[in-house]
């Protein structure tokens, strides 16, 4: 009898490998072309991809699943559920999770989930229902796990986090009680726990859990999983503003050996009751941490301590201190130590910003006005002096500050004109900025000069690919301005050759309207797609190589080729660098709002952002073009809405020690 049950362990076992090593076969080869092209083109003609639906080979049915999934198109549900489950059950799920709500398709996926199906298949299955599935569905999974009438509940933790994003919560918090019973310390259980972990994170515990998540910190560091499991606790009692009175505890996690969890607990530690200077101050060394996105979120966290009087004064002579050895720190953390500096001690801003001019990069003193209102006028005169000759990253801190002083003078006809100048501007990120952040008051005492310029900006920047989001943002400011001019606008909207522009009509609307095909030619995109295995990228703190994902991203990895080849992301900074999420670069501009002046395709996949993926950074569906990311680790609400399109093979421990600002000398195809 025992023989029997590990007889049958092991082949459950050796389903699961293979369920797994089927997400990595060859989908998409040099021989798709057509099909790829179809997609590129966003015509996703049905003839070609009902025949790849009904080859008998399975690289080829993945692929056919794989366009399909691309095209938010509801009609190919009935041909889809017609695959055999058991061969395609991954990918089925994953193309119906993709396309959009459907009865039809909810109705299956809670029929296949009512089976005993592999931990990897009934995971895409409750994916996907958290992404399709409505509240009807959300109150049946957990009245069924509830009742333990679910076969396999492996994912349901994912499900709920995707309910989450969408929105979409059960009454009375009823996912709580499903996530506090996934939670365990039992190793056995690591990957059920570390997802509900993180469904915890993204939902947002109560206070009921904190022994729970206290609990899973004293992991021990050899546990295989111990960094997921405490990143997302961490992440978790930082939702609700707790941390123990432990500082042994505390402590243990601020050295520990993974530069990802100093980076939560330095996120954390900043709602610990630091009771003396010992305790500060062994905090304030993680300011020379050697991983400086350690160091940079430390001095962030600093502006959120809740000190007594004495340690804060503490605290402010220790600041002053380091701001006049600003030198020793990195350009970033020396900066967001001025802006802690100033959050903490408002009254100090003036004499600060003299003190430490030469010291400290411009922009972060325009993010600490941003923050300050001691004495507004005096903030809008120095901005708009330093404006002057800003460049185009400063001035869009500089916008930002502006716009946070419309509750301060809301009758300063100054910074009324100010303000619409920017939107004015031939600046993409500062129209949509402007465009976004201009307060009710400010409208309704300025309606004809908006839609003057408004009107005036669509007619110049109607066909710019790299102003597709300022033209949505003016969009939304005509509906903010006059209800009626809206309206009319929307019909000039149409007259767009952008895809992004057109297809957010759509949405508007309720209605079709023709899409234009992408600018750039398929067959430049499609002699790179698998020409390349990889790409090197030489930057200031070293190399690191990336593997290319051809097999489930074609149109991404030949764009990426594509730019490369002509030597486009030379010299490019790396503008955006979050902590222990993700380094980001591909912006021209160095703003994180310019691109290579063309859209591509979404391309996602089933395949998971983990640490070393590396994904196209995009403002929504079908808007990706030059902009790229790689994770530092990994964070599921990425999986299904970013296009992955490869790994990285060497040189992780340079991507960890990137900061913002750094940047690539070069890159080198590899072949």
């Amino acid at each position: 009898m025992i023989k029997g049950f590990l007889r049958n362990i092991f082949f459950f076992i050796l389903i699961e490998l293979l369920c797994l090593q089927s997400l990595f076969l060859a989908q998409y080869s040099r021989g798709d072309s057509a099909l790829v092209n179809t997609t590129f083109e966003r015509e996703f003609d049905k003839n070609i991809l009902l025949g790849y639906l009904s080859s008998k080979e399975y690289p080829k049915v993945v692929a056919g699943l794989l366009s399909i999934s691309h095209s938010a198109d509801t009609t190919f549900v009935d041909q889809i559920i017609k695959l055999d489950f058991d061969t395609y059950g991954n990918y089925i799920a994953f193309a119906l999770g993709q396309i959009g709500p459907s009865s039809v398709s909810i109705e299956f996926l809670l029929k296949e989930l009512s089976l005993l199906n592999t931990s990897v298949v009934q995971k895409s299955i409750f994916d996907a229902l958290g992404k399709i599935g409505n509240q009807q569905t959300l109150d049946t999974l957990i009245k069924n796990y509830l009742s333990n009438s679910i076969p396999n509940e492996d994912g349901i933790s994912i499900a709920l986090a995707n309910f989450n994003v969408r929105g979409i919560q059960s009454t009375n918090r009823k996912e709580l009680t499903v996530l506090k019973n996934e939670i365990t310390t039992d190793p056995f259980y690591a990957e059920k726990t570390i997802e509900a972990l993180y469904a915890l994170y993204r939902i947002g515990p109560d206070e009921s859990f904190k022994d729970d998540l206290i609990n899973t910190l004293y992991l021990s560091d050899f546990h295989d999983k111990a960094v997921l499991i405490k990143q997302y606790s961490l992440g978790s009692l930082r939702k609700i503003k707790y941390f123990p009175n432990d500082f042994s505890l505390l402590k243990e996690l601020l050295r520990n050996n993974d530069w990802r969890i100093r980076t939560e607990a330095v996120k954390v530690a900043c709602f610990y009751n630091f009771t003396n200077e010992d305790e500060l101050s062994f905090f304030l060394s993680l300011l020379k941490d050697e991983n400086p996105n350690v160091a940079r979120q430390c001095a962030i966290s600093l502006r959120s301590l809740s000190l007594n009087n004495d340690l804060k004064t503490f605290l402010k002579n220790d600041i002053t201190d380091r701001l006049e050895n600003s030198g020793t720190y990195t350009s970033n953390t020396a900066g967001e130590l001025f802006i802690s500096f100033t959050s903490l001690f408002p009254t100090e801003i003036f004499v600060a910003v003299q003190k430490y001019e030469k010291r400290i990069k411009p922009k972060y003193f325009y993010t600490a006005f941003s923050e300050n209102s001691v004495n507004p006028e005096r903030n809008l005169d120095y901005l708009l002096n330093k404006n002057l000759n800003a460049s185009l990253p400063d001035k869009i801190e500089i916008l930002n500050a502006l716009l946070s002083l419309q509750t301060h003078l809301p009758a300063n006809i100054i910074l009324q004109e100010s303000i619409l100048g920017f939107i004015a501007s031939h600046s993409a990120p500062l129209i949509s900025i402007a465009s976004e952040g201009i307060d009710s008051i400010l409208i309704d005492l300025n309606k004809d000069k908006i839609k003057e310029i408004i009107l005036s900006q669509i007619h110049t920047h109607l066909n710019e690919s790299n102003y597709s989001e300022s033209i949505i943002s003016l969009a939304l400011l005509a509906n903010k301005t006059d209800r009626q001019f809206y309206q009319a606008l929307l019909s000039e909207l149409e007259k767009s050759e952008l895809y992004s522009i057109k297809k957010w009509i759509m949405n508007e609307r309720g209605i079709k309207v023709h899409l234009e095909k992408p600018s750039i030619k398929f067959d430049e995109i499609w002699q790179n797609a698998f020409r390349y295995n990889g790409v090197r990228i030489i930057t200031n703190k070293g190399n690191f190589e990336i593997q290319f994902a051809p097999e489930v991203s074609p149109i991404s990895v030949g764009n990426f080729c594509y730019l490369a080849s002509r030597n486009f992301f030379d010299n490019l900074i790396f503008h955006r660098v979050v902590p222990n999420f993700v380094i980001q670069t591909g912006d021209p501009d160095g703003t994180g709002w310019g691109g290579s002046g063309y859209e591509i395709v979404s391309e996602c996949s089933p395949i998971e952002f983990d640490e070393g993926n590396v994904g196209m950074a995009s403002s929504g569906k079908d808007t990706e073009s030059s902009q790229w990311f790689v994770m530092h680790n990994k964070f599921p609400h990425l999986n299904g809405r970013y296009s992955n399109f490869g790994r990285i093979t060497s040189g992780q421990n340079i991507v960890n020690i990137i900061d913002q600002d750094d940047y690539i000398i070069s890159t080198q195809l590899l072949q």
